[in-house]
């Protein structure tokens, strides 16, 4: 009797080849889900330099409305949260109180009325927020370059959103009011 061969065929996929499919497919996720943390932190960053940008035009607008206190360097001064007049709608406030109530709001938040809780501000509103306003030759002087320079705390892609891993980032604006 002649001897036949029996022809094997192979129908589907060896377990090998499903459990090495699965691991190209979960590697893939997982750099997946590492862009996405990326991408979510970059746009947390790129708003913060918004933000900034955003304060620093406000500030120079107010600058710009108030000539008086630009001259008399009053927005040169250190900016406290407390106290100051509100000059929000109010016509009898003089160019300093003006120029002190515009630094507050910037730096401090607005208030809706005289008695209410600051809202927003560099200080509320970005991480480690500050605001600094520099001259050359004095803020006092006529013509004199104001220097806007607001600083906030931004993260490395692979860090956590805390105060203590954060960089330092820096907007530097002059304006001549």
């Amino acid at each position: 009797m002649p001897y036949k061969s029996i022809k094997k065929y192979q129908s589907g996929f060896s377990l090998l080849e499903v459990l090495i499919s699965l691991f190209v497919i979960s590697v893939g996720l997982l750099g997946l889900g590492s862009l996405q943390v990326t991408s979510l932190k970059g746009a947390a960053n790129a708003h913060s330099r918004t933000t900034a940008s955003m304060y620093a035009m406000d500030l120079a607008d107010r600058m710009r409305a108030n000539p008086l206190g630009v001259k008399e360097g009053v927005y040169g001064a250190s900016i406290s949260c407390s106290g100051g007049k509100f000059c929000r709608n109010n016509k009898t406030c003089s160019p300093e109180e003006l120029a002190t109530f515009d630094l507050q709001e910037v730096m401090c938040g607005a208030k809706r009325t005289s008695t209410s809780e600051r809202s927003a501000g560099i200080k509320n509103s970005l991480l480690n927020g500050t605001l600094e306003i520099t001259c050359d030759g004095g803020c006092a002087t006529n013509k004199a370059t104001h220097v806007i320079t607001i600083s906030w705390g931004e993260t490395h892609s692979h860090q956590k959103l805390s105060n203590e891993n954060s960089l330092t980032q820096t907007l530097v604006i002059p304006i001549r009011p």
